[in-house]
């Protein structure tokens, strides 16, 4: 196993570290059949890790399976997350809804608070993904307030990320890069080291209209000290190449050459306190984004575009298909229906081309787009 790993993984995964492949044997060794569960389920975060995840799938299924013959309730609870937890990464949102709901029953029914906080982040992060705000919103809130009456900040710090996320998407970007920032701090302060350059990416794409040279910085810098052992999301890598995009077209290649060089130089700890340092002021000092407080951006008093709607929504008045604005704003097809469904029910209308004659009279678009 990496050593960079050794102080940050639970001992269990340490243990299940130096299985691979089919090498179970010390695991089996253990005499007891719910030890194995417990090696399979740790021999499945170690694989996920290693970038295995279809033979982690396997392991934690076995392990379920196992778990269930013995009626070992907490056991089944934490193999259905792990399911829920490799399915998200892959981008298999059903089975990363369906996993961690059957857990969050479990959990409910043996009142088993920390559990149930889990699996309500676990699934904010899966509505985040598809583009389900509210839900996102509704989930993490939950989490939140457990968090807080365990004192268990090192969940917190995750819950406060997805609020952050779910703040940004919906256009309140302000709260979004506070909650953020609130997470990043909790993280520093607990030496959670583990995820943070891909905390540090989403942070530079929050943070990219306001100061593109800072967020390409802490790109940079997350590429450098991403380890082989970074949970990475498959859906994850086109919002950092969104990021990428945006910042170069704002800088022009030079100065953003020379951003991500500087950024290249900086550790990873460096970039973070740096953004804490910098983005407060920058987001005092931003303009409100349109729809924020009620402004052109508003439907009514309740529904507003969010921001990725807007970029889908001028994409379609310009007659790109769901193909090809999946393409450009590197979404997945069913993401961009999603967005597509949202904006239609917010206008009040049936077809793309009476959601861009709604949006032309609200002035949510140019008239010559």
């Amino acid at each position: 196993m990496e050593a960079w790993l050794r102080p940050v993984l639970p001992r269990r995964v340490q243990r299940g570290a130096r299985l691979s492949g089919a090498e179970l044997q010390p695991v089996r060794r253990c005499g007891r059949r719910a030890r194995h569960g417990h090696g399979l389920d740790s021999l499945g975060t170690v694989l996920v890790l290693k970038g295995q995840r279809a033979e982690a799938r396997i392991q934690h299924r076995r392990a379920l399976e196992l778990r269930e013959t013995l009626a070992d309730r907490l056991g089944i609870e934490m193999a259905l997350s792990n399911l829920g937890m490799v399915a998200l990464l892959d981008g298999d949102f059903a089975e990363a809804q369906t996993m961690p709901e059957r857990a969050l029953e479990i959990a409910l029914e043996l009142g088993a608070q920390r559990e149930i906080a889990n699996r309500y982040v676990n699934l904010s992060r899966v509505a985040f993904a598809e583009g389900r705000l509210d839900d996102a919103r509704d989930y993490a809130d939950r989490g939140v307030v457990i968090y807080n009456e365990l004192g268990d900040q090192i969940q917190l710090a995750a819950a406060l990320e997805v609020l952050g996320q779910v703040a940004t998407e919906s256009g309140e970007r302000p709260r979004g890069i506070g909650l953020l920032l609130a997470s990043l701090r909790l993280r520093l302060n607990l030496d959670m080291y583990r995820h943070l350059p891909l905390f540090i990416e989403r942070l530079a794409a929050a943070s990219v209209s306001l100061d593109a040279a800072l967020a390409t910085r802490m790109l940079a810098a997350a590429e450098r000290w991403e380890a082989s052992g970074t949970m990475r999301p498959t859906w994850d890598a086109a919002a950092r190449e969104r990021t990428v995009a945006t910042a170069r077209s704002a800088l022009g290649d030079v100065r953003f050459g020379e951003a991500w060089r500087d950024g290249r130089h900086l550790t990873i700890v460096a970039a973070s306190q740096e953004a804490i340092t910098s983005l407060p002021a920058l987001v005092d000092a931003a303009p409100q984004m349109p729809g924020a407080q009620g402004g052109p951006g508003s439907i009514d008093g309740n529904a507003r575009l969010t921001p990725r709607e807007f970029e889908v929504l001028n994409l379609v008045a310009k007659g790109l298909s769901n193909r090809e604005i999946a393409g450009t704003l590197y979404l997945s097809l069913a993401t961009v229906k999603r967005h597509l469904s949202n904006i239609l029910a917010k206008v009040d209308v049936s077809s793309r081309t009476a959601a861009i004659a709604r949006a032309r009279e609200l002035g949510l678009i140019d008239r010559d787009v």
